[in-house]
C-alpha cells in the first residue's frame, strides 16, 4: 500500500517526482495575477517566520505558508523576471526551517514529500541571486540579460547556476587548489576591496543545520533528486562546502572530532555530484578536488540495500553529456576518477546483480577519460587507469 497524501505537506516522494520533469521549469514570460499574489504572500510568511525565535509561534506561523502558495513560488522564480524577487537572505534561511518541519514516520525528512522539495528549491534559488548580488550588485543585471536571451531554451535555475559558477570560479581563480576559501560572499568575513556588501546572507548555523537535514534524509534526497529534474543544486552545497573549508576541511581534524563533520560532507558531497546537471558543472571540479583529499576517510554511508542501490545506478547513468566538451570533461575529472571509491564503500548485500554493469561502466569511463586530451595537463591519463583499478581491487 502506498503512503497517502499528507494534508500539510502534499504528495509524498513516490508520487511528485512525477510532477517535476524538464517541462515543470520551462520558463514563463508572464504569471497570472492569483499566482504572484500568492507567491507574494508566500514570501513575506516566510520572511517572518526566518525572524521568529520561538518554537511554538514558528510552528503556528509554519501552518500558514501552505504547499499551494509554495507552488506559486516556485513558478515565480521561473519567470521571466521572478529571480529579482528572491534577492532575500530570510528567504533562504526560513526555508531551511521549514525544511526542518517535514517529517516521515515522526522523522524528519524534507524529501520525503513535495512541501520539504519545494523549500529545497526556493531556498536554492533565493540564496544563487542573493550570492550573485552579493559578489556584484551589476550581475543582476548580467543575469537578467541572460535570462531574456535564453530564457527559450534554457531554465532559469540553469542560468543562474552557470552564471554563479563563472563569478566563482573567477573570484577564486588565483587560490591554491584545496583552498577555494570564499566565505566572505556569505557574510562570514569581511568583503575584499572590490567586494559587494557586509551583509549575511546565510549564517554557519544555516549551513550546519542545512547539511545535517541532507545528511540525515540522504536516502530520500538522492532518490528525489535523481527522479526529477532540478538543475542548479550545487549552489545550495556551497555554504556546507565552505563552512567545512572555515572550519580545517584542508588540515586534519581534531582526533576524535567533536561533530562528525567529515564523514556527512564527504557523502553529501559525491550525492551531490551523482545528481548535478549541466548548470552545475562548473562547481564539481573545485568541490571535488576538496573532497578528493579525504578519500581515504570515506567510510559506508549507505541507509540500506534500497539506498545503496540508486548511488550504483546513478553512477551507472552518469552526469549528462553536454555540446560544450572542456566543460562536461572538466566535470568529469571533478567525479569520475573519485567517484568509485565512493561507490564501492557503498555496496550492501542485495546489490550484486548491478556489479557487472557497475564494472563495465567504470572501465569504459577509465578508457573514455583517456583521450580527452584538453584535461590532460589537469590529471595524466594512467592515473585514470590506476585510480579505477585501485578502487576495483
Amino acid at each position: 500500500m502506498g503512503i497517502s497524501v499528507h494534508s500539510r505537506w502534499g504528495p509524498p516522494l513516490e508520487q511528485y517526482v512525477f510532477r517535476y520533469d524538464k517541462s515543470s521549469v520551462r520558463n514563463r514570460e508572464v504569471l497570472e495575477d492569483d499566482i504572484m499574489s500568492s507567491a507574494r504572500q508566500c514570501m513575506q510568511s516566510i520572511t517572518t517566520i526566518s525572524k521568529e525565535a520561538d518554537d511554538i509561534v514558528f510552528d503556528s506561523l509554519a501552518k500558514k505558508v501552505t504547499l499551494e502558495m509554495l507552488r506559486c513560488l516556485f513558478l515565480l522564480s521561473h519567470s521571466g523576471h521572478g529571480m529579482l524577487y528572491l534577492a532575500q537572505p530570510s528567504l533562504v534561511h526560513g526555508c531551511i526551517k521549514l525544511m526542518k518541519t517535514v517529517k516521515k514516520d515522526g522523522v524528519v525528512s524534507p524529501f520525503g514529500y513535495e512541501y520539504g522539495y519545494l523549500c529545497f528549491n526556493v531556498a536554492k534559488m533565493a540564496l544563487g541571486v542573493c550570492l550573485i548580488e552579493k559578489f556584484n550588485r551589476q550581475n543582476i543585471c548580467t543575469l537578467m540579460e541572460r535570462v531574456w536571451c535564453n530564457y527559450q531554451t534554457k531554465d532559469n535555475p540553469s542560468i543562474l547556476t552557470e552564471l554563479l559558477s563563472e563569478i566563482f570560479l573567477n573570484e577564486t581563480a588565483t587560490f591554491s587548489p584545496g583552498e577555494s576559501r570564499c566565505d566572505w560572499i556569505f557574510g562570514w568575513s569581511d568583503p575584499p576591496a572590490h567586494g559587494g556588501h557586509s551583509g549575511l546572507i546565510v549564517a554557519e548555523s544555516d549551513a550546519l543545520d542545512l547539511m545535517n537535514v541532507l545528511w540525515n534524509d540522504r536516502k530520500a534526497f538522492l532518490k528525489s533528486l535523481s527522479s526529477t529534474y532540478t538543475p542548479g543544486v550545487l549552489i545550495m552545497n556551497l555554504p556546507i562546502w565552505q563552512r567545512m573549508l572555515r572550519n580545517g576541511l584542508q588540515r586534519e581534524l581534531p582526533v576524535p572530532p567533536q561533530v562528525p563533520l567529515l564523514g556527512p560532507f564527504l557523502d553529501l558531497s559525491w550525492r551531490f555530484a551523482l545528481v548535478a546537471k549541466p548548470g552545475d558543472y562548473g562547481l564539481i571540479l573545485p568541490m571535488g578536488i576538496a573532497a578528493m583529499y579525504h578519500l581515504g576517510k570515506l567510510t559506508t554511508s549507505a541507509v540500506d540495500a534500497e539506498d545503496s542501490r540508486a548511488i550504483i545506478r546513478a553512477y551507472i547513468e552518469g552526469i549528462p553529456i553536454i555540446k560544450n566538451t572542456l566543460l562536461y570533461h572538466q566535470a568529469g575529472i571533478g567525479a569520475y576518477p573519485h567517484l568509485p571509491r565512493f561507490i564501492v564503500h557503498n555496496i550492501l548485500p542485495g546489490t550484486e546483480d548491478l556489479f557487472p554493469t557497475f564494472i563495465k561502466t567504470l572501465l569504459g569511463r577509465m578508457w573514455e577519460m583517456v583521450l580527452w586530451e584538453d584535461v590532460f595537463g589537469m590529471i595524466p591519463p594512467i592515473a585514470f587507469i590506476s585510480g579505477g583499478l585501485d578502487d576495483l581491487l
